[in-house]
């Protein structure tokens, strides 16, 4: 993975942090504790955390599987025409995605840390 000429790795930097930040959500979320506006704000923050990913993966032409996958999680996460699903389904479902989540931002810190180190 390498980004096109000239570009910044500001945008992998921001989404390096929202993925830990919709993890925590989403590991928060697995305990039935809380109001439901607190899975509105989920399914917000996980869609756009899953939207800014497509995008920066695909401008840094990450796997196209990583992409896919990030697809997935925004359209089941959409905010606008929810899916509706058991608790305990949502709840396994909050677990695979935070630990996809989590992944995904150690791979992409461990490749920011490489890409720097080569361009110094």
């Amino acid at each position: 993975m390498t980004p096109k000429e000239g570009m910044s790795t500001e945008n992998l930097s921001l989404l390096i942090t929202l993925l830990l930040v919709a993890a925590g959500m989403l590991f928060l979320a697995v305990p039935p504790m809380w109001p439901y506006g607190y899975y509105t704000l989920l399914r917000f923050v996980v869609c756009g955390t899953s939207i800014v990913g497509i995008i920066v993966l695909s401008t840094y032409m990450w796997d196209k599987t990583q992409i896919t996958v990030m697809a997935i999680v925004a359209i089941l996460f959409n905010p606008l025409i929810p899916v509706y699903l058991t608790k305990d389904l949502w709840s396994v479902i909050d677990v695979v995605v935070a630990a996809y989540f989590i992944v995904t931002r150690y791979r992409m810190k461990k490749w920011l840390k490489r890409y720097q180190s080569q361009s110094e």
